[in-house]
């Protein structure tokens, strides 16, 4: 990703037999850091209630996650971490992590 730019990632969670996973209910979350650890500070978070995370599609099950220009403008060069998580009422799972590279924005 490039800093200063929006970036909009969206995708679809289905069970073994392909089969729409209803997600009403479910509370997302993307964080965004520098290093893992539960002690390093975020340099993003998108929630399901803040409205950066957005639930749709006939299955109720297409997960949409846009993160806006002046968010990422302010993103640190170089390779941050991330991991989803999604919470129903005592349930934890993390569904998807992995790593995201920064390039330093040319047009400032």
């Amino acid at each position: 990703m490039y800093q200063g730019d929006t970036r909009v990632f969206s995708f679809s969670v289905e069970d073994n037999d392909d089969d729409p996973i209803d997600l009403t209910g479910v509370v997302i979350t993307m964080t965004i850091k520098k290093q893992r650890g539960a002690t390093v500070p975020s340099i993003y978070t998108a929630t399901t209630t803040s409205g950066a995370i957005v639930v749709s599609g006939a299955g109720v099950n297409t997960v949409t996650i846009t993160i806006p220009a002046t968010s990422t403008a302010t993103f640190p060069s170089g390779a941050l971490v991330y991991d989803i998580e999604f919470v129903l009422g005592s349930q934890v799972v993390t569904y998807i992590t992995g790593t995201i590279t920064v390039q330093t924005e040319v047009s400032l």
